[in-house]
C-alpha cells in the first residue's frame, strides 16, 4: 500500500505543470544562488577580516611561555669549610607571561586600519556592481527565453497556416481545379514549417537552460516564463542619464575608495622613519631550585621607544612607489568615468534605435497580415496563383519574427541602460541620491580626488 502511494505521488509530480517563473522570481533566485555574487560576498568578508586584523595592531597582546633547561652537571660553590651552595642547578623550569601594548604615537597603525576600511568599502561597492551586472544578465537571459517562446508560437502559427493551405490545395486538386504540383508545393511548405518549429522549440529549451545556469541552479529545472505585457517608457536625455550614472555606478565608488586606501598607505609608507613606542609588563616564575642569587618570581615593566634615523632611502623609495600606485589608480578612475559615460550613451542610443525599429516592425506586420489575407482570397477565388500565397505567408512569418526581435531588443536595451546608470529604472534617472547615501560619493568627487604628490 505504501509503495502504491509513493508511485502515485511520483506520477502526480510528473504530471503537474511546471511552475511559473516571473522576472522578479528569477532575480531573487539569482541573488540567493548566483556564483558570481557568492564570490563577491566572500571577497567582502575577506576584507572585513583584514580590517579586524589591522585593528588588532592597536590592541594589547598577551603571551605565555615556558622554558625547561637541563645542564650536564650542577655547579656548586663553597663559602668555607663545610659550607656550600648551588650556583647553577642541573635543571631549571621557568614560566613567564607578557602583556604588551603598542602606542601609536605616529598614527601609522590607524592609517593602515583606515586604509583597510576603505578597501572594505571598495569591496562592498564591487559587490553592488556585481549584483548590478548579474541583474542585467538575468534580465537578458529571461528575455531570451520569452523571445524563444514567442518564436515557437510564430512557428506553430506558420505550421497551422501551411496545414490550411495544404488542405485547400488538396480540395482544389480533387475537384480538378488545380494541378498536382500545387499540392506538392504546399506539402514542401508544410515540411519546412514543421522543421522550423522543431528548431525554435530546441532553441527555447536551450534558452531556459542558459537562464538556469545564470541563476545558479540545475539547468534541467523546468519552468514557464511569465510574459512581460507592457513596454517601459523612455524619455530621458543623455545628460540626465550620465549624471545619474556618475552618482550611482558602484564601480566608480569602488575606485574612489581604492584611491582613499592607496593615499593612506602612501602616507603610512612615508612615515617609516617616525618613532614607535610600546609598553609592556612581564611576569616570570621559576619552579624548583634557582641557584645562588636567583628569584622564584619577578615582574618587570618595560617602556621601549624606537626611532629609526637613517635607512639609506628605503622609506622614501617605498613612499614614491606607493604614490605611483595612487597615480595609476587615479588614471584608472578617470578612464572608468569616461567608460561609464560612453556606456550610457551607447545604451541610450541602442534603446532609441530599438524604439524606431519596433515602430517599423509593427507596421510591417500589419502590412504582411493584410497581404496574406488578400493573397488567400485571390487564390481561393481563382484569381491568384499559388506562389503569391506562399510568398505572402513567408513574408508574414518574417514580419512576425522581426517584430518579436524588435520588441525584445527594446527590452534588452532598456535592461542594458538600467545597468549602465547603476541599476535603477531609467525613468527615475533624474532623481538624486538621498543625502545619507550621497555624502560618501560627493566627498570623493573627481574634482576632489587625490592628485599626484611628490
Amino acid at each position: 500500500m505504501n509503495g502504491f502511494l509513493i508511485l502515485a505521488t511520483a506520477w502526480a509530480a510528473l504530471q503537474a505543470p511546471p511552475p511559473v517563473l516571473t522576472l522578479d522570481d528569477a532575480m531573487r533566485i539569482a541573488e540567493e544562488r548566483a556564483f558570481s555574487l557568492q564570490l563577491a560576498e566572500s571577497e567582502v568578508e575577506k576584507q572585513r577580516q583584514r580590517v579586524a586584523e589591522n585593528r588588532g595592531g592597536l590592541g594589547p597582546r598577551v603571551q605565555l611561555g615556558g622554558t625547561y633547561t637541563r645542564y650536564d652537571r650542577e655547579i656548586s660553590a663553597s663559602a668555607g669549610p663545610g659550607t656550600s651552595f648551588v650556583v647553577q642547578p642541573i635543571d631549571s623550569t621557568r614560566a613567564q607571561a607578557t602583556v604588551s601594548l603598542p602606542i601609536d604615537i605616529s598614527g601609522n597603525v590607524k592609517r593602515i586600519v583606515d586604509a583597510a576600511r576603505a578597501s572594505l568599502a571598495a569591496s562592498e561597492a564591487n559587490l553592488v556592481a556585481t549584483k548590478n551586472d548579474l541583474m542585467r544578465d538575468v534580465q537578458r537571459d529571461y528575455l531570451n527565453v520569452l523571445q524563444a517562446q514567442s518564436l515557437v508560437e510564430v512557428a506553430e502559427q506558420d505550421v497551422r497556416n501551411s496545414e490550411e493551405q495544404l488542405a485547400d490545395a488538396r480540395k482544389r486538386f480533387e475537384a480538378g481545379a488545380s494541378a498536382r504540383v500545387e499540392v506538392v508545393r504546399f506539402e514542401a511548405q508544410l515540411a519546412q514549417a514543421q522543421a522550423d518549429r522543431i528548431a525554435t522549440q530546441n532553441a527555447f529549451e536551450l534558452s531556459k537552460k542558459a537562464l538556469n545556469n545564470t541563476l545558479g541552479r540545475p539547468i534541467e529545472t523546468d519552468f514557464v516564463p511569465a510574459p512581460i505585457e507592457t513596454l517601459p517608457e523612455f524619455q530621458k536625455s543623455d545628460e540626465e542619464l550620465i549624471g545619474t550614472a556618475m552618482e550611482r555606478r558602484a564601480e566608480l565608488e569602488a575606485f574612489r575608495q581604492q584611491l582613499r586606501a592607496l593615499g593612506l598607505i602612501a602616507e603610512a609608507e612615508g612615515r617609516g622613519l617616525d618613532p614607535t613606542l610600546g609598553v609592556g609588563v612581564t611576569h616570570s616564575r621559576n619552579f624548583g631550585e634557582t641557584g645562588f642569587g636567583g628569584q622564584n618570581h619577578q615582574t618587570i615593566g618595560v617602556v621601549e621607544i624606537t626611532w629609526p634615523i637613517f635607512d639609506s632611502g628605503v622609506t622614501q623609495a617605498r613612499r614614491r612607489a606607493a604614490r605611483q600606485d595612487e597615480k595609476q589608480a587615479l588614471i584608472r578612475y578617470e578612464q572608468a568615468r569616461l567608460g561609464v559615460s560612453l556606456e550610457v550613451r551607447q545604451a541610450a542610443t541602442t534603446l532609441r534605435n530599438a524604439i524606431a525599429r519596433l515602430d517599423v516592425a509593427e507596421k510591417r506586420v500589419d502590412l504582411a497580415e493584410e497581404s496574406y489575407r488578400l493573397a488567400q482570397v485571390r487564390y481561393r477565388a481563382g484569381e491568384g496563383v499559388q506562389l503569391e500565397v506562399i510568398d505572402a505567408q513567408t513574408e508574414l512569418t518574417r514580419a512576425r519574427v522581426a517584430l518579436i526581435g524588435a520588441r525584445y531588443d527594446y527590452l534588452a536595451a532598456y535592461a542594458e541602460l538600467r545597468r549602465a546608470i547603476g541599476g535603477i529604472d531609467p525613468a527615475a534617472a533624474s532623481e538624486r541620491l538621498p543625502a545619507s547615501e550621497r555624502s560618501g560619493t560627493e566627498k570623493a568627487d573627481p574634482d576632489n580626488a587625490p592628485k599626484e604628490r611628490s
